[in-house]
């Protein structure tokens, strides 16, 4: 399991970015009881919104979600895969940092 290969504790961060939906679900499954001092899911609103749905219709908690960053990324405006990594490496240097990260509520408040 992708489970053993990731190490527990405040200093493991985590991106999930596979080439497929189910795939992410299947890691973000994997790890979503796992201490880690972050554990992100790259995707657009509608793919996290699905995973989310799934993993919830099969028994995951709100809490252990709420824990989930996702879609990562501080929001920029970036279009690039260079701007993106960007604003995904800036994101984890604030939380690496302990920077509040009050754009999460601004963003949940935006979503449709």
């Amino acid at each position: 399991s992708v489970s053993d290969h990731v190490p527990e504790g405040r200093r493991s961060f985590v991106c999930i970015m596979t080439y497929a939906h189910a795939n992410d679900e299947l890691v973000l499954r994997a790890l979503i009881d796992k201490p880690l001092r972050y554990l992100g899911m790259m995707g657009s609103r509608s793919k996290v919104d699905a995973v989310f749905a799934h993993l919830m219709d099969d028994g995951v908690s709100e809490d252990a979600l709420a824990r989930v960053r996702a879609p990562i990324g501080l929001p920029i405006g970036s279009d690039t895969p260079e701007e993106i990594a960007v604003s995904i490496a800036a994101e984890l240097v604030a939380v690496r940092n302990g920077s509040p990260l009050p754009w999460r509520e601004q963003r949940e408040e935006e979503a449709p």
